[in-house]
């Protein structure tokens, strides 16, 4: 990092230690393999956001320090599912608010989880639409238990 500020807004972000790992190294790969993937927008990085985020993600017993993998996508970039199923090989997807470039949008129902290459994947709206709305709380939370407990309905 060149500029000191790029250090201190990351560390405001991130209030755990960052590490940066080569992407070519298997044991990077390993150990990023069989997390839940959560995609959000960039805007979203917000304290209150952040929590609900937080919770969402304990409510599904998921520790989101070490059981998930948070990507932003600033405004005009997009993902690629297969980017994120080679890169990462995700025991799931949580996108709030995120489309794929290489899925198309009808295929995404909001609140409907979809398998993809044995991988749930669940589109949702944004944490911002999600954070003062219990009627997409409800539905969101609907979905959730479909993915994540299954074996418990």
């Amino acid at each position: 990092m060149s500029d000191p500020m790029d250090a201190y807004f990351l560390a405001q972000l991130f209030p755990h230690t960052l590490f940066i790992a080569d992407p070519e190294s298997s044991e990077a790969t390993d150990k990023r393999s069989g997390k839940t993937v959560v995609l959000i927008q960039a805007i979203e990085q917000i304290p209150p956001l952040q929590q609900l985020l937080h919770d969402i993600l304990q409510s599904c017993k998921l520790d989101p320090r070490q059981d998930a993998i948070v990507l932003t996508q600033d405004s005009g970039e997009t993902w690629s599912w297969k980017r994120i199923k080679q890169e990462w090989n995700p025991a799931a997807v949580l996108s709030f608010g995120v489309i794929f470039a290489d899925i198309p949008q009808a295929d995404l129902p909001l609140y409907q989880p979809i398998t993809f290459d044995q991988t749930p994947v669940l589109h949702a709206d944004t944490l911002a639409l999600l954070h003062e709305d219990k009627s997409r709380k409800k539905l969101l939370w609907q979905a959730l238990k479909r993915i994540f407990f299954r074996n418990n309905q």
